[in-house]
């Protein structure tokens, strides 16, 4: 959680569009999750946790990362 405020703030500079927040259930992500949520201002409705993603295989993030990246989205 000390490095989110840091990761958040070069983001925002990117000027992403988001349409989803997507994280696992551990409770580390998820405060992560939500303090990224709460930083890009979205409503925290956005945000899906996946308990897939707990104890996901490199190749399944892989995956999830792929599809996000191709619909042009972060």
């Amino acid at each position: 959680m000390q490095d989110a405020p840091e990761m958040a703030k070069r983001l925002i500079s990117c000027q992403p569009q988001i349409d989803l927040f997507l994280s696992s259930p551990a409770s580390r992500a998820k405060q992560t999750c939500e303090f990224f949520c709460t930083e890009y201002a979205k409503d925290h409705s956005l945000i899906r946790f996946d308990e897939r993603l707990y104890h996901a295989p490199e190749q399944m993030l892989d995956r999830k990362s792929t599809r996000l990246n191709s619909s042009h989205t972060v």
